[in-house]
């Protein structure tokens, strides 16, 4: 079943972005919680403020869900057009959930992937003259003594860094964990607090 979410940003107390994503199992929402492939107007927000992850609707059909997230964004509207505070790039309803592509799609894209004509990708044949370029960027290259003394010594912790990190407990459900998963998981985000 398919979900409708969006992100609200607590200092300002307005939504910012809003989703959709397919549930695996009842009650997880791992869309509404990833942050690793987010746009960057969203990093820029969530850099800045917390935010908040909130589940419009549950339990619909992907149909459903695709025209309720463009219902939703037509509501607040998208800061890039001038019409509202959300960093969505479009429009809505085009996510890419039940896709089927092609196994000749499949081999097209695994065959350019896989071309000599793309830079530092699998298959890539350096040339001859490609190996003495980059041979020559480095060759005749004198490192001074005090260089190499520095490249010797191992690198000293910083004073504000120990590793691993202490563990912090999430103020809502005591949970302990270190502060960058206390921060994205706990707090405001905790699902007990759902």
């Amino acid at each position: 079943m398919a979900y409708v979410y969006r992100h609200i940003r607590l200092d300002k107390k307005e939504p910012f972005y809003v989703g959709i994503g397919l549930n695996a199992k009842a009650g997880t929402y791992p869309r509404a919680f990833y942050t690793k492939e987010r746009s960057t107007y969203w990093h820029n927000i969530a850099s800045k403020a917390d935010y908040k992850v909130e589940i419009i609707l549950d339990e619909l059909t992907w149909e459903d869900a695709c025209k309720k997230e463009q219902e939703f964004i037509a509501l607040y509207g998208r800061s890039d057009k001038g019409l509202g505070t959300l960093v969505n790039q479009t429009d809505g309803g085009d996510g890419g959930a039940g896709v089927i592509v092609k196994p000749e799609t499949k081999e097209k894209i695994r065959n350019y992937q896989l071309s000599l004509n793309k830079k530092g990708k699998p298959g890539r044949k350096w040339t001859p003259e490609s190996i003495e370029k980059r041979s020559a960027t480095v060759t005749g290259s004198k490192r001074t003594e005090e260089q190499k003394s520095k490249m010797r010594k191992p690198k000293s912790v910083t004073a504000n860094y120990s590793y691993p990190k202490p563990k912090i407990p999430c103020s809502v459900c005591g949970f302990m964990a270190q502060p960058a998963a206390i921060k994205r998981w706990h707090n405001t985000n905790c699902k007990t607090n759902k």
